[in-house]
């Protein structure tokens, strides 16, 4: 599917420059050239500054879960997003409790990231924390970044800083990048396919006026889908179906037929990738199987090409507002192909306009079923010819972690109204925004199911091949809302 271009190193790199001589490297001094809103920079050994006592729900922190103080092994941790890190861990913090570590992966980046920040423009913030590199070789960034990724504030460090293999303190004040989303995210970055680790410890941002503090919040914190859905679960009431009652089935497709019904989905069959990127989509890898399922595969042909399956609606059904839902069953493979139930508008989108012309709302992803997680995540790009450039911005990933996920079936729901996105796993709440805070379209979008995977991997794995199980989709509306749709 498509996606925005995450944590582009040749863009935070510019953002944010420590390069502090060498005689001053452990110094408190403040960097001679400060980038745009940043107001000071330190970094120096972390024996120097006293031990840090405070419990995180003592401090104002916007993170959650910056102490790393959960006993579960999660990862990545409870509230944080994270790509390229399969290596990653917990190893001994400076604080006699834990850190994160971040090993070298095989992806374009390896990151840990935490959005749903809401901060206050123009304002003063301090980000700080403790880092140790252990045999590092690289370079990375710690930093608070906008919704685009296209500026970022925060800490470069480099492997020359990291040498000596013991903990550092820095911290950094800040004011917010412009975010056109409103929202912003902390990111901890290293590049991949360096030799060693970097660790991090009690990483804290806060507002410097408590009056501030008081108006930026986390929006995913508090979130309480964890306690709700081990609840339910115990109590055997997850569930099904439309949050109210006065919803009406408008749309479904219980792939009861012996194929795809093209009345109702647009079967992908593109070749254009197979030179550029190795894969194609091929209606060869979609089927029913005469019990009710559509069987989505991901297959290696023995011409060394990857065939992967996409259907939408587009072009014949789509809706404004409503409630949608899927029943799935996750494939057997580890975390090599994601499965992905989302939605796209009916024509262009435009990045500075998502109300009117809509965005991508990522129902359901699951690249790492190993992990028994999925996510949430709303974005909305465009090209724009001025700028030359493709234009992304974003109204934050929800990751969750859901108990029994790899096993059997599970449904993911999405309810959108006027005025809110609420997200939902076997019924259970999993995250919601309002219009006060993200952008709700009012543009009509269509459905899409894919399940597209990591090429480069799969090809060096003979016969390859791995299915993703579709129950159900179903479209459910108010009357008022039917009235909506084209």
């Amino acid at each position: 599917m498509q996606r925005h271009p995450l944590f582009l190193l040749s863009v935070l790199f510019c953002a944010i420059v420590f390069a502090a001589p060498e005689e001053q490297k452990h110094s408190n001094s403040i960097t001679p050239e400060l980038p745009e809103g940043t107001f000071s920079l330190i970094f120096k050994p972390a024996n120097e500054m006293p031990k840090d006592t405070r419990l995180e729900i003592e401090i104002p922190n916007l993170l959650r879960n910056g102490y790393f103080r959960e006993g579960e092994k999660r990862i990545p941790p409870r509230g944080w997003a994270g790509l390229g890190m399969e290596n990653a861990e917990y190893t001994d913090g400076l604080h006699d409790g834990r850190a994160l570590r971040l090993a070298p992966g095989d992806f374009r980046y390896v990151a840990c990231r935490q959005n749903g920040l809401v901060l206050i423009p123009g304002e003063k913030y301090r980000m700080s924390g403790y880092i140790r590199g252990v045999n590092f070789l690289g370079k990375g960034t710690v930093v608070v970044a906008c919704d685009n990724w296209s500026n970022g504030r925060g800490l470069h460090y480099n492997a020359k800083m990291l040498e000596s293999g013991q903990w550092f303190y820095f911290e950094v004040v800040f004011t917010p990048t412009p975010s056109k989303a409103g929202e912003w995210e902390f990111i901890l970055y290293r590049t991949p396919k360096e030799q060693g680790f970097v660790d991090f410890d009690r990483l804290i941002l806060e507002a410097i006026n408590p009056a501030v503090g008081q108006k930026s919040f986390n929006k995913f914190y508090g979130n309480k889908f964890d306690e709700n859905y081990e609840k339910a679960h115990k109590e055997n009431s997850l569930r099904s179906g439309p949050p109210a009652p006065d919803y009406e089935l408008v749309w479904a497709d219980e792939f009861a037929g012996d194929k795809v019904d093209t009345n109702k989905w647009k079967v992908y069959d593109l070749v254009d990738y197979r030179e550029s990127r190795g894969y194609i989509f091929s209606p060869e890898n979609l089927q029913t199987d005469g019990q009710g399922n559509l069987l989505m595969r991901t297959t290696l042909g023995k011409d060394g090409v990857v065939k992967q399956s996409r259907l939408s609606t587009t072009g014949l059904h789509s809706w404004t507002y409503g409630y949608f839902e899927c029943r799935f069953k996750l494939h057997d493979c580890d975390d090599l192909v994601n499965p992905a139930f989302w939605m796209l508008p009916e024509g262009q989108m435009d990045a500075y306009n998502p109300v009117e012309y809509g965005m991508e709302i990522d129902i359901m992803e699951c690249p790492n079923p190993s992990r028994e997680s999925l996510s949430h995540t709303t974005h909305w790009y465009s090209y724009d010819p001025e700028q030359k450039k493709r234009i992304s911005f974003s109204g934050g990933t929800r990751p969750c972690n859901v108990p029994g996920l790899s096993k059997g079936f599970h449904t993911v729901g999405f309810e959108w109204t006027p005025n809110e996105y609420v997200f939902y796993i076997d019924g259970i709440e999993s995250l919601r925004m309002n219009a006060e805070t993200h952008p709700i379209t009012r543009k009509n979008q269509n459905l899409i199911l894919s399940f597209q995977g990591g090429v480069k991997k799969i090809r060096e794995i003979p016969d390859f091949t791995t299915e993703f199980t579709v129950d159900y989709v179903r479209v459910y509306q108010k009357k008022t809302q039917q009235d909506k749709t084209p």
